[in-house]
């Protein structure tokens, strides 16, 4: 359970650190489109940013017939930006590159995500639907230990062990260059 408190706070220190980093950089321009299956055309979305632990809001726009949302302007201060929809569901995405296209489903949509172009969300996507996998497994794993635990049984070693193995797979996981970034700031702080 520390374990895990303590990986869940290095990584939210991890994505500040870049946050703060990434916040730096302007780009002069950028041309950012979403195509959301599930949005109807006349639905409002919002382009979001965070600012310490606040959120708000770049732009807002509606979408249009093809159902294709398209953010354009000038002078963007980089970092991680959410696509917000109506019923405030939304996705965050590392505005870093002048030129990102983005396709997704409203009813899941970080694992239906298909980043058609930028690096940079490429890399974030992965690694956001691979923590999502290795969630799921440990909530499972967890659920098995409770039950090992009420029934008094000392089965609760192979869950554990399972759960420690899962921990040194996020731990090892091939980094990115952004989370490659985050890693360095973290050392370097």
């Amino acid at each position: 359970m520390r374990l895990s408190i303590l990986r869940n706070f290095l990584l939210l220190l991890f994505i500040g650190l870049f946050a703060s980093a990434a916040h730096s950089q302007k780009l002069t321009t950028y041309d950012y489109s979403f195509k959301v299956k599930g949005l109807n055309e006349g639905d409002t979305c919002m382009l979001a940013y965070y600012l310490g632990t606040k959120q708000y809001i770049k732009d807002t726009l509606l979408v249009p017939k093809g159902g294709i949302v398209n953010f354009k302007g000038k002078d963007l201060d980089g970092g991680i930006y959410l696509f917000v929809t109506p019923g405030m569901k939304y996705f965050e995405f590392l505005a870093v590159e002048p030129k990102i296209s983005m396709e997704t489903d409203l009813a899941n949509m970080v694992s239906a995500m298909k980043v058609k172009t930028s690096a940079e969300n490429t890399i974030f996507f992965e690694y956001l639907r691979f923590i999502e996998g290795r969630q799921k497994t440990a909530t499972d794993l967890r659920k098995e230990k409770e039950t090992a635990q009420r029934s008094h049984r000392k089965a609760t070693r192979g869950p554990r062990y399972r759960s420690q193995s899962l921990s040194r797979q996020v731990d090892r996981r091939p980094q990115g260059h952004v989370c490659l970034q985050i890693a360095l700031c973290i050392d370097g702080a």
